[in-house]
């Protein structure tokens, strides 16, 4: 599910300061890292992307009104803005992060109309093309990071 997603990548990126470097675009942190972005990659990365939006919307597990470019811009814009957030809000008035993460993913649970619960069966049934789509976004953001061509 995508809301369960952005909860984990989020947490994760925040205890990765690279991770979160690449995200935010902080070329000061990613230093010679910023002349690494492959094209190839990057369109691997947002085509893969968008096969899991499709999935999750032929699936009845998503929003059937926004494009798949579109959920990426707002995914892409929404998570940008929790990460900026935590420079521009002083810090006694940000929630811990595990709070943040749990707003990150109500925000996007309510924004692209995902089911609570989602129907176990429809879940089940999607989930190996899920793992497969997931692998290969890690895949080329692991090349994209670490400069393997695949």
């Amino acid at each position: 599910m995508l809301h369960r997603l952005v909860r984990h990548f989020w947490l994760a990126a925040n205890q990765r300061p690279l991770i979160r470097a690449v995200f935010v675009q902080d070329f000061e942190t990613l230093g010679r890292l910023t002349m690494a972005g492959d094209q190839t990659l990057l369109a691997q990365q947002y085509e893969a992307f968008e096969a899991y939006v499709d999935l999750l919307k032929k699936s009845g597990l998503l929003r059937a009104d926004l494009t798949a470019r579109e959920v990426m811009y707002i995914y892409r814009a929404t998570i940008t803005g929790f990460f900026l957030a935590e420079n521009l809000i002083p810090g006694q008035f940000q929630p811990d992060a595990e709070r943040k993460a749990d707003l990150l993913a109500a925000t996007f649970q309510r924004t692209f109309g995902i089911p609570d619960p989602p129907p176990r069966a429809v879940l089940k049934a999607i989930a190996p093309e899920i793992v497969r789509i997931i692998q290969k976004i890690a895949e080329a953001k692991k090349a994209l990071v670490y400069g393997e061509k695949r």
